[in-house]
């Protein structure tokens, strides 16, 4: 409880309310005897008879924050409460031009009665932006200049805000000059600050180099007095030609989602001099561990000596890594079931007028954007989505007098999918009449 000032009164005496000093922004609602606010102190009745301590519950002003059109016709007021946020309505279109935004930012942290114009330029002068590149990857240290474009031509001296949505990956300068930080994945947006069109360049930037080893391939071992190990393919006679030798390979695994590139094994092989007059037997290849399908080929023989090709076996699948767990996959997985552990905060759900609610949750680092949930049951039975990529929503038409249960998650693409964290907690709001 914080102390608004303090009054020497004589015994016996009563304080007067109506002397206290009003705080900014703020009415004196009444004065109570407790911190609970459940007895209240009547400056009629109630005498001073020692030190004692009151408290004040305060309310907070209104104020009138009114949305115009550009002609100075009125949209509509709101009513808000002091350093509250007035939610802006949706602009009228007008024809042959294209709304940039409103005059003020002030409606969006409210301390007096404002008035908010709409503005507009003509069509053929709205600023806009593209880059030359989607996506780039670096290596920490380095520094890469995004190209980019504004159109029109008579636009291109607008001023353009640079940012990056993860400093600890990569930073960005006025200029767009990119300087890789550390290993992980973040999103350069640059925003053209007359019309507020935005683009934005992917930054991966790698760790510490890696070089790729290969998977050893298993051989049989030789033994002088080898047991159940292939026998010796012999040569056959000069005047007959070599008969095709049948290999097996292996079913070929399904693609999966990996951060490291795949690496094929180069198949050894076994030979051994046969014997001149021995009849060619049948050569054993090593089974793999997954039952492969039987394709003959044609046998490749060099100097008149057959080859036996003992392919590597199918590989697991690998687990890739993201910035804080792991997304398990296997052969037959797809990045659509790929499951995140990363979970959202949900800070604030607050009922606004005309049947609209707005969600406000804290920003997570690394991700690639949000998803809403909102029903109104708390089964969240017949319930509807938004996907945005900040970090708070605005949900209209919904039903007055209705409550709603409302959640978030992040997501983040993995070879073009969506991979989705953990649902957060929920909270419930119940709409305006």
């Amino acid at each position: 409880t914080n102390k608004l000032q303090t009054q020497i009164v004589e015994e016996g005496k009563t304080i007067e309310t109506d002397d206290l000093e009003e705080i900014e922004g703020y009415n004196i609602d009444s004065v109570y005897k407790d911190a609970e606010y459940t007895q209240k102190w009547d400056a009629k009745t109630d005498k001073v008879t020692g030190n004692l301590s009151l408290y004040v519950k305060m309310q907070p002003k209104k104020y009138d924050v009114t949305f115009k059109e550009a002609n100075g016709k009125k949209i509509e007021t709101q009513k808000i409460d002091y350093l509250d946020e007035a939610a802006a309505p949706e602009p009228v279109e007008v024809e042959g031009k294209k709304f940039i935004g409103w005059s003020t930012d002030e409606y969006k942290c409210v301390t007096q009665d404002i008035d908010v114009v709409a503005k507009y330029v003509p069509e053929e002068d709205y600023a806009m932006i593209a880059m030359e590149n989607d996506e780039k990857t670096l290596k920490a240290g380095e520094t890469f200049k995004i190209s980019s474009q504004i159109t029109p031509i008579s636009q291109s001296e607008v001023p353009v805000y640079w940012d990056s949505e993860d400093n600890s990956v990569a930073v960005v300068s006025d200029q767009g000059v990119v300087t890789a930080i550390g290993e992980g994945e973040t999103t350069i947006v640059a925003t053209v600050s007359e019309t507020g069109e935005k683009a934005q360049c992917k930054i991966m930037v790698l760790g510490a180099e890696e070089q790729p080893t290969e998977a050893p391939t298993q051989t049989p071992k030789v033994d002088d007095e080898p047991t159940n190990s292939p026998l010796p393919t012999a040569v056959p006679e000069p005047t007959k030609s070599p008969k095709p030798i049948k290999t097996f390979e292996p079913a070929t695994p399904t693609p999966v989602v990996t951060d490291e590139p795949n690496v094929t094994s180069s198949p050894s092989v076994v030979t051994e001099s046969p014997k001149p007059t021995t009849t060619p037997k049948p050569i054993k290849t090593l089974e793999p561990t997954q039952k492969p399908m039987s394709t003959p080929q044609q046998n490749t023989t060099s100097d008149k000596t057959s080859e036996q090709a003992i392919q590597p076996q199918p590989i697991a699948g690998p687990v890739q890594k993201t910035d804080d767990t792991q997304i398990q996959t296997n052969a037959n997985t797809t990045t659509d079931k790929l499951t995140w552990n990363k979970q959202v905060k949900l800070k604030i759900v607050k009922a606004l007028k005309k049947a609209k609610i707005k969600a406000t949750w804290k920003k997570l680092t690394n991700v690639s954007g949000y998803q809403i949930q909102y029903a109104p049951n708390k089964k969240f039975k017949k319930a509807k989505r938004k996907t945005v990529k900040s970090t708070s929503v605005t949900i209209k038409k919904l039903k007055k007098k209705k409550t709603y249960f409302v959640r978030v998650r992040a997501y983040k693409l993995a070879d073009g999918k969506k991979v989705y964290g953990k649902w957060s907690g929920v909270k419930k709001v119940k709409i305006k009449k």
